[in-house]
């Protein structure tokens, strides 16, 4: 069942969000800089993007 709760959010804030940005979904950015698909799809990217913004710690999503 769908309630469309949080419908009138993402249409003030993610949908000009995306149309300023050209991003789309999922859409990742890092530290200002697009993280894209071609990145976050590869195991250990996203953390290693994370920790290279300076993050002290980033979950690996369980994969060691």
């Amino acid at each position: 069942m769908s309630s469309k709760t949080y419908q009138p959010w993402v249409r003030q804030v993610v949908d000009p969000y995306g149309e300023e940005t050209g991003g789309g979904t999922p859409y990742v950015e890092i530290d200002g800089e697009t993280f894209g698909s071609d990145k976050w799809s590869q195991p250990g990217q996203s953390r290693e993007a994370v920790l290279s913004a300076g993050g002290e710690s980033a979950s690996d999503g369980g994969e060691g």
